[in-house]
């Protein structure tokens, strides 16, 4: 299976890579549901579209009522009416390459 590619900004790839944030939050949509974002899924996480990438799986996918969401994903998708929350477990080999 394909892995999942998520570009992330440098602050969003930092806090994947430092142990931070485990969750990413995207607008529900066709791109990002729980049918392509499902658990056992490979995903890449990338700094920007060529930057350093982090390996791991998708742990859970949720579909959320976007008022039920945190405030900083309500407010980068402002007239999402869903988001998908994507709960991803590092590769802990891998985790470590990227952070040399």
């Amino acid at each position: 299976m394909r892995p999942l590619f998520v570009p992330l900004r440098a602050c969003h790839f930092d806090a994947f890579r430092s142990g931070v944030k485990r969750i990413e939050w995207r607008a529900y949509g066709a791109r990002w549901n729980r049918q392509t974002a499902h658990r056992g899924r490979p995903v890449t996480l990338s700094l920007g579209y060529s930057g350093p990438r982090l390996s791991g799986v998708v742990v859970r996918a949720r579909k959320v009522r976007a008022a039920l969401a945190p405030l900083f994903a309500r407010e980068i998708y402002p007239d999402a009416v869903y988001l998908c929350s994507i709960h991803v477990a590092l590769s802990e080999g891998i985790a470590s390459k990227a952070r040399a």
